[in-house]
Protein backbone atom coordinates (compact mmCIF):
# COMPACT_ATOMS: atom_id res chain seq x y z
CA UNK A 1 0.00 0.00 0.00
CA UNK A 2 1.61 3.43 -0.70
CA UNK A 3 1.26 5.95 1.28
CA UNK A 4 0.53 9.87 0.05
CA UNK A 5 3.31 12.08 0.35
CA UNK A 6 3.78 14.68 3.13
CA UNK A 7 5.09 17.99 2.87
CA UNK A 8 8.38 18.68 4.92
CA UNK A 9 5.69 20.90 7.43
CA UNK A 10 3.87 18.27 7.74
CA UNK A 11 6.48 15.65 8.66
CA UNK A 12 7.97 18.64 11.25
CA UNK A 13 4.58 19.55 12.90
CA UNK A 14 1.77 17.34 12.21
CA UNK A 15 -1.07 18.77 14.87
CA UNK A 16 -0.38 23.05 13.59
CA UNK A 17 1.78 25.18 12.74
CA UNK A 18 4.53 25.81 15.56
CA UNK A 19 4.87 27.71 18.27
CA UNK A 20 6.79 29.88 17.61
CA UNK A 21 5.22 31.36 14.60
CA UNK A 22 1.89 31.14 16.51
CA UNK A 23 3.14 33.52 19.11
CA UNK A 24 4.00 35.76 16.72
CA UNK A 25 0.44 35.92 15.21
CA UNK A 26 -1.40 35.61 18.63
CA UNK A 27 0.71 38.22 19.82
CA UNK A 28 0.42 40.17 16.60
CA UNK A 29 -3.78 39.84 17.02
CA UNK A 30 -3.82 40.96 20.58
CA UNK A 31 -2.03 43.93 18.91
CA UNK A 32 -4.57 44.75 16.83
CA UNK A 33 -8.00 43.73 18.46
CA UNK A 34 -8.84 47.12 17.23
CA UNK A 35 -8.50 46.99 13.67
CA UNK A 36 -9.32 44.59 10.83
CA UNK A 37 -7.24 41.48 11.32
CA UNK A 38 -7.10 40.39 7.85
CA UNK A 39 -6.13 36.24 6.83
CA UNK A 40 -3.95 37.52 4.79
CA UNK A 41 -2.00 39.40 7.30
CA UNK A 42 -1.72 36.58 9.73
CA UNK A 43 -0.74 34.58 6.82
CA UNK A 44 2.09 36.54 5.95
CA UNK A 45 3.43 36.49 9.32
CA UNK A 46 3.19 33.00 9.71
CA UNK A 47 4.84 33.06 6.72
CA UNK A 48 2.82 30.65 4.75
CA UNK A 49 -0.10 30.61 2.18
CA UNK A 50 -3.88 32.14 3.07
CA UNK A 51 -5.25 28.40 2.53
CA UNK A 52 -2.62 26.59 4.87
CA UNK A 53 -2.40 29.32 7.55
CA UNK A 54 -6.32 28.94 7.86
CA UNK A 55 -5.94 24.85 8.34
CA UNK A 56 -3.23 24.67 10.52
CA UNK A 57 -4.30 27.62 12.98
CA UNK A 58 -7.33 25.89 13.49
CA UNK A 59 -5.62 22.63 14.06
CA UNK A 60 -3.26 24.67 16.74
CA UNK A 61 -5.90 26.43 18.38
CA UNK A 62 -9.44 24.76 17.88
CA UNK A 63 -10.81 27.58 16.36
CA UNK A 64 -10.74 29.28 12.72
CA UNK A 65 -8.62 32.69 12.62
CA UNK A 66 -12.02 34.26 12.50
CA UNK A 67 -13.45 32.63 15.05
CA UNK A 68 -10.14 33.42 17.21
CA UNK A 69 -9.97 36.66 16.74
CA UNK A 70 -13.89 36.98 17.70
CA UNK A 71 -13.19 35.71 21.00
CA UNK A 72 -10.30 37.43 21.61
CA UNK A 73 -12.26 40.55 21.40
CA UNK A 74 -14.93 39.37 23.63
CA UNK A 75 -12.50 38.50 26.19
CA UNK A 76 -11.03 41.72 26.11
CA UNK A 77 -14.71 43.33 25.71
CA UNK A 78 -15.41 41.43 29.26
CA UNK A 79 -12.49 43.26 30.94
CA UNK A 80 -13.46 46.25 30.11
CA UNK A 81 -17.18 46.44 30.52
CA UNK A 82 -16.07 45.07 34.40
CA UNK A 83 -14.36 48.69 34.81
CA UNK A 84 -17.45 50.77 34.25
CA UNK A 85 -15.46 53.52 33.16
CA UNK A 86 -16.05 53.03 29.49
CA UNK A 87 -19.51 53.53 27.47
CA UNK A 88 -20.47 50.50 25.67
CA UNK A 89 -20.29 52.21 22.32
CA UNK A 90 -16.50 53.14 22.94
CA UNK A 91 -15.74 49.43 23.91
CA UNK A 92 -17.33 48.44 20.43
CA UNK A 93 -15.17 50.98 18.99
CA UNK A 94 -12.31 50.40 20.56
CA UNK A 95 -12.43 46.22 19.91
CA UNK A 96 -13.17 46.78 16.01
CA UNK A 97 -16.63 46.14 15.85
CA UNK A 98 -18.27 47.96 12.77
CA UNK A 99 -21.28 49.32 15.30
CA UNK A 100 -22.72 48.82 18.86
CA UNK A 101 -25.29 46.63 17.73
CA UNK A 102 -22.55 44.49 15.67
CA UNK A 103 -20.95 44.09 19.07
CA UNK A 104 -24.17 43.26 20.88
CA UNK A 105 -24.99 40.76 18.53
CA UNK A 106 -21.39 38.85 18.53
CA UNK A 107 -21.49 39.25 22.37
CA UNK A 108 -24.94 37.93 23.33
CA UNK A 109 -24.51 35.05 20.77
CA UNK A 110 -21.09 33.84 22.82
CA UNK A 111 -21.85 34.97 26.46
CA UNK A 112 -25.54 34.58 26.60
CA UNK A 113 -26.02 38.00 27.51
CA UNK A 114 -25.72 41.18 26.31
CA UNK A 115 -22.47 43.47 27.23
CA UNK A 116 -25.05 45.71 29.47
CA UNK A 117 -26.73 42.79 31.04
CA UNK A 118 -23.36 41.31 31.49
CA UNK A 119 -22.21 44.73 33.19
CA UNK A 120 -25.06 44.82 35.82
CA UNK A 121 -23.99 41.57 36.49
CA UNK A 122 -20.69 42.45 37.80
CA UNK A 123 -21.62 45.05 39.57
CA UNK A 124 -21.33 43.90 43.38
CA UNK A 125 -24.35 44.94 45.37
CA UNK A 126 -23.65 48.24 48.07
CA UNK A 127 -25.08 46.47 51.27
CA UNK A 128 -28.29 48.27 51.74
CA UNK A 129 -28.88 48.98 48.06
CA UNK A 130 -31.80 48.18 46.71
CA UNK A 131 -31.93 46.39 42.90
CA UNK A 132 -33.65 50.00 41.76
CA UNK A 133 -30.60 52.00 42.89
CA UNK A 134 -28.29 49.47 41.09
CA UNK A 135 -29.71 49.66 38.32
CA UNK A 136 -29.70 53.28 38.10
CA UNK A 137 -26.05 53.64 39.26
CA UNK A 138 -25.58 51.02 36.47
CA UNK A 139 -27.57 53.04 33.66
CA UNK A 140 -25.08 56.22 34.23
CA UNK A 141 -21.91 54.10 33.98
CA UNK A 142 -23.55 52.86 30.25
Amino acid sequence: MKHPKTSSTEKRNPVGMSPGRLRVVTGYIEAHLHEKVSLRRMAELARISPYHFGHLFKLSTGLSPHQYVLERRIMKAKELLADNRLAITEISKRLGFSSRAHFTTAFRKRVGTTPREYRLQQVEPVEGSSPDTLACIASVLI
